[in-house]
């Protein structure tokens, strides 16, 4: 009886600790986001639609039209004794144009990492596509970050 009543006990302090998902009140954000125009990396373009197409929302309070600059560099970043590249640096640079009701502002987020030259080609290739969605994924939050606060 003991131990059921311990065990009780904890669960009761675990499940009521406070914890919120981060992104649990997302649905509800009062603003709509329309992409006028996509330039720049293809593939960087083509995560960011996708992942924006989730705040198209009609009818919402405010909306902003949004055009989307991304930048993206793979450069060497260090070289062995015969020359070959054994570090990358990856450079992600997408700029947001916003306009709210006909006031421009520009936003710009830069995301860097620095990757190792992997043993074969394709699985280089899969990291490097990889880390593009996350730095993507990163730069989309603080976008969105960056709106709620203007609202």
């Amino acid at each position: 009886m003991l131990k059921i009543l311990k065990i009780g006990i904890i669960f009761l302090l675990l499940s009521n600790c406070g914890y919120v998902p981060m992104y649990a009140n997302q649905q509800d954000l009062d603003f709509n986001i329309k992409v006028k125009s996509l330039e720049g990396e293809k593939d960087i373009n083509i995560i960011l639609s996708q992942k924006l197409n989730r705040y198209q929302k009609e009818n919402k309070n405010k909306s902003y039209d949004v055009e989307i600059i991304s930048d993206y560099e793979k450069n060497s970043l260090t070289k062995d004794e015969s020359g070959n590249t054994t570090n990358f640096r990856l450079i992600l640079e997408i700029d947001f144009k916003i306009n709210l009701n006909g006031i421009p502002e520009t936003l710009n987020f830069k995301e860097t990492f620095d990757m190792k030259k992997d043993a074969t080609l394709f699985d280089e290739s899969n990291y490097e596509n990889t880390l593009k969605k996350e730095m993507t994924d990163l730069i989309l939050q603080k976008f969105i970050t960056q709106i709620l606060t203007i609202q």
